[in-house]
């Protein structure tokens, strides 16, 4: 079974934190249960129970990079980025460009960033 945690983007001061408090969802909105206070401007972010080939743990919002084989397409190669699926109640890896995405399950990934730190990841870049 995985871990369920969280990390939190804070869109107004521009930093990422993982959520160490006891927190809520109620009505679309994010309580700090400690504190019984909403936590305006924030985007929760789920532990996708799965790590990087560095250890490091993957989140939704993070940007990866496939890591495989020399002898495989560029395409495998792409940037994509970490979501969940309601439809299938999964985490999936999608291309910056397209619907094509993959299971993450038993892929090896490393992060690069993630879209709200380093949005520049974002663009397309033919060095990839």
């Amino acid at each position: 079974m995985r871990e369920i945690k969280f990390r939190m983007w804070n869109k107004k001061e521009k930093f990422m934190e993982e959520l160490s408090y006891p927190f809520g969802i109620v009505d679309n909105e994010v309580w700090n249960i400690s504190k019984n206070a909403i936590l305006n401007n924030i985007i929760l972010m789920q532990f996708t129970g799965l790590k990087d080939k560095n250890g490091k743990e993957i989140y939704e919002g993070d940007i990866v990079r496939w890591v495989v084989p020399e002898d495989v397409g560029e395409s495998k190669r792409e940037k994509r980025i970490i979501f969940w699926s309601k439809d299938s109640c999964g985490f999936y890896a999608k291309t910056l460009d397209s619907e094509y995405h993959c299971f993450i399950n038993g892929v090896l990934f490393e992060i690069i960033g993630n879209i709200y730190e380093n949005p520049e990841l974002l663009k397309r870049n033919k060095e990839w």
